[in-house]
């Protein structure tokens, strides 16, 4: 299996160095949302999401809504849900993660202020569903209590053996 994927911006992330990695939003499953990646390391699972509006693609009007999305009060819930759909859908085919999960949300966005990415890191954070590792659900321990909002170069220092090449 290839595991060089590309998200939506057209930014290449070669996960060569990972057990298993496949883009996770390629197909909608009975309308749960989906992240970009979903990527296995020999410890955790790492549910990953990617906004890039700083792309050259990406045009003023849209980098405008964008940061719109951002401030608004729900957009926590929405960009939480994504995570949330991504358990179900294991769970819908009866399997479980076997390794804790690492939810990680990479923003690239020079218009949204590192007090603003403080909150909404915050924000979702709360959104994430941590209590989902109680044993009625399953017995496992889903989500490592850990949510990382992370830039570019963030990502690249948190996860140095995995490569990132930017759509500019």
């Amino acid at each position: 299996m290839d595991k060089v994927l590309t998200d939506e911006g057209g930014n290449c992330f070669d996960f060569s160095a990972s057990l298993d990695a496949f883009k996770a939003d390629s197909d909608t499953y009975h309308g749960l949302s989906a992240l970009d990646f979903v990527v296995e390391t020999d410890e955790n699972i790492l549910f990953i999401e990617v906004k890039h509006p700083d792309s050259k693609k990406a045009t003023k009007r849209a980098r405008e809504v964008f940061l719109k999305d951002l401030q608004n009060k729900y957009y926590p819930y929405k960009a939480g849900e994504k995570y949330k759909s991504m358990l179900l859908r294991k769970w819908v085919s009866g399997e479980f993660y076997s390794k804790p999960i690492i939810c990680v949300f990479i923003l690239e966005f020079s218009d949204f202020s590192k007090t603003e990415r403080a909150i909404l890191k915050e924000k979702m954070f709360n959104r994430i569903p941590f209590s989902l590792n109680k044993p009625e659900f399953g017995g496992k321990k889903h989500f490592e209590k850990r949510f990382e909002l992370l830039s570019f170069s963030e990502f690249r220092s948190m996860f140095p053996s995995y490569t990132l090449t930017e759509n500019v």
